[in-house]
């Protein structure tokens, strides 16, 4: 199963190679989608596959080293009541996480999102909502 996790760090914890340790111990890959670091802070926003024992595992390292991690449960909702499927969103997202298929509807593909917020700003229904 895919997870992506939302990490952050503080200023006494971003310096130290914690996600290094993470990877190394569980012995998978984790995929860093967007990450913005500071001298006084870290965000992150990281996406793993593998079972649900690993990624427990994973966050609990994360974790006992003094990283808060949220899951991620969801990454773009469209509200089909306001969204008139202009395309606006289409042209801004970097992943192509949102296209327009055939019959000019709007498709989300997940799997894509990278959760950057182009879409929320492009859209001028206010019909995307990010959940973070």
């Amino acid at each position: 199963m895919k997870a992506r996790l939302e990490l952050k760090y503080s200023p006494a914890h971003v310096n130290k190679p914690i996600l290094s340790k993470a990877i190394l111990e569980a012995r998978i890959p984790i995929n860093i989608l967007k990450a913005s670091l500071t001298a006084s802070e870290g965000i992150m926003t990281i996406e793993m596959d593998a079972d649900r024992e690993t990624i427990a595992r994973v966050i609990e390292i994360l974790k006992s080293n003094g990283v808060q991690v949220k899951e991620i449960p969801r990454y773009v909702e469209i509200n089909t009541e306001k969204c008139i499927d202009c395309g606006a969103c289409t042209g801004v997202c970097p992943t192509d996480a949102l296209t327009l298929n055939s019959d000019k509807k709007l498709i989300v593909n997940e799997e894509k999102c990278i959760l950057c917020g182009n879409c929320l700003k492009a859209c001028p229904r206010g019909a995307v909502i990010l959940y973070k």
